[in-house]
This record gives structure tokens, sequence and C-alpha cells, in this order.
């Protein structure tokens, strides 16, 4: 329950990455995202 919110949040993180990342293209600057993936935390328990 309540993985809406969470998920909007994940997504809208990584499209501001790859914006991010274009708009970066033609600079000495590099940008990485990091997505790990499953962790035992109470959200997933």
């Amino acid at each position: 329950p309540f993985w809406g919110p969470y998920a909007a949040t994940k997504a809208a993180l990584e499209a501001v990455g790859r914006s991010w990342a274009g708009e970066s293209e033609q600079t000495s600057l590099r940008i990485n995202m990091l997505n790990p993936g499953g962790t035992a935390t109470g959200m997933r328990a």
C-alpha cells in the first residue's frame, strides 16, 4: 500500500537525472544516477 508516491518520486528523480545529463553533454560535467536494488528495510519487510 502507498507505493504510488514512492514510485512517482523515483521516476521523477530519474527524469531529472536524464534531463540534467542531456543538458550537460556539451560541458565537462558527467551526470550519474544510482538506482539501488531491493534492500531489506521496514518499508519492504
